[in-house]
């Protein structure tokens, strides 16, 4: 297939499914429903928390044993259309519903088990549209379509946060209530250009019956195939160990932050904001710099940056800094923050490339298999890296120890394993 007939309308509506995706995460996921959850559904905040946690980890346990078969029917069915579908009646369905579930207090199951289903159908849709993307991009633009994708995620988290910003959602109840939905909302029409205008892989199988027989029956045979294909194994390995040490920083910088700076809520919005744009801007240009360098030094570069921020945090907070005087006045407040938006540019091309690489080591026709099990070792060790930060905490006494040592030691960790990682030319992957 030659570079003139990928369709700009087939890039653009891919591009679209993240920029659908992200407010479900920022807001729902993130940021405003679970202090909502915390503080006005639950009894107490202490049992609150602990409700929200063991729901995220059942979510993140039925994900991992999911992913790899979502991703087998979607190659064994060929267009992913009926699977879409699927995923965004699931998603929407369910957070509709936290509507009428959120209207008292005493339907927690409810509240947790509405989330867990649509994070569920929304990750699954993550692995059904990245496996459409040989087939909306050549060898020259996959880069740049996976960076703009991410860009478009990090712009809709801002504008849909910007949103709730103004309508007061964190002092009103009914706003977080009506904004959780409209994620749902949200998400439908953003993923119908994609549903209606993405290219898609003919249909392989008269009956979803043959589908899901085929499926399972490569299914049972992948971790055999992963083993004749070692650099998509190494890659996969690299990225479960580099996402953790990722995450595991990002996961404690707010609280860092707070505790250590004593941010206020202006400041930690500042920072959100600043993030947001940071992270919008980077994936815009990722693919440009993917192309000029490679993907793999791409990666690489992203996560010693991240190496970097690790570093000079650790030192901008290894002395106890001067009394809070209110706003982003003293030098290490204004450190702090250039170089914790740095990282959020650093994260952007994290996910534009490794995504951009995974399609370059997998087989052409077993992406989606490839993309399932990218989501599944990305979800196997979730726990891993908070895991480490509490007991490296507990044994130093240090939040900065813990926190800092941990995700330094996995970034150097993933990094070495993906410099092992031999990355082919980019052959030009049939579509079907």
């Amino acid at each position: 297939m030659s570079e003139s007939t990928y369709s700009p309308r087939g890039r653009i509506s891919w591009a679209l499914a993240d920029f659908a995706r992200e407010p479900f995460f920022s807001f729902v996921l993130s940021l405003i429903f679970p202090p909502f959850f915390v503080n006005v559904l639950a009894s107490d905040p202490a049992s609150g928390t602990a409700f929200w946690g063991y729901s995220l980890s059942v979510t993140s346990i039925l994900l991992v044993v999911t992913a790899p078969l979502v991703g087998a029917l979607a190659d064994a069915t060929g267009t992913r259309r009926p699977w879409l579908v699927a995923t965004l009646v699931m998603a929407s369905a369910g957070l509709v519903s936290l509507w009428w579930a959120t209207a008292t207090p005493v339907g927690l199951l409810w509240v947790v088990a509405s989330v867990g289903a649509a994070q569920l159908a929304i990750e699954w849709s993550r692995v059904l549209t990245d496996s459409l993307l040989p087939g909306v991009a050549g060898p020259d633009d996959t880069a740049a379509l996976s960076g703009l994708a991410v860009g478009l995620g990090f712009l809709a988290s801002l504008v849909y946060m910007a949103i709730a910003y103004l309508a007061g959602s964190s002092e009103r109840p009914e706003m977080a209530r009506l904004l959780s939905v409209g994620s749902g909302v949200w998400l439908v029409v953003f993923m119908m250009p994609c549903l209606v205008a993405c290219p898609q892989p003919a249909a392989r199988f008269a009956t979803l019956g043959a589908a899901a027989h085929s499926a399972r029956t490569e299914l049972s045979t992948t971790w055999s195939r992963l083993r004749s294909q070692p650099a998509l194994g190494r890659f996969l390995l690299a990225r479960m160990v580099y996402w953790d040490g990722t995450m595991s920083l990002f996961s404690f910088i707010a609280i860092l932050a707070a505790t250590r700076l004593h941010w206020d809520t202006r400041a930690m919005t500042t920072f959100g904001i600043a993030g947001l744009i940071s992270g919008s801007l980077a994936g815009a240009v990722a693919g440009a710099v993917e192309a000029r360098i490679g993907v793999r030094r791409s990666l690489a570069t992203a996560l010693l940056a991240l190496l970097a921020v690790t570093v000079v945090l650790a030192a901008a907070l290894w002395h106890e800094p001067a009394p809070w005087s209110g706003g982003l006045t003293r030098p290490v407040d204004r450190l702090f923050l250039a170089v914790a938006v740095m990282a959020c540019a650093a994260l952007s091309v994290v996910m534009a490339s490794s995504r951009s690489l995974l399609v370059r080591l997998a087989e052409p026709a077993r992406l989606g298999e490839a993309f399932g099990l990218y989501v599944m070792v990305g979800r196997a060790s979730s726990f891993l890296a908070p895991l480490l930060v509490a007991i490296a905490t507990t044994a130093t006494g240090d939040q900065r120890a813990g926190v800092f040592g941990v995700a330094g030691l996995l970034l150097i960790i993933g990094l070495a394993l993906l410099l092992r990682v031999p990355v082919p030319a980019y052959a030009r992957h049939a579509h079907g």
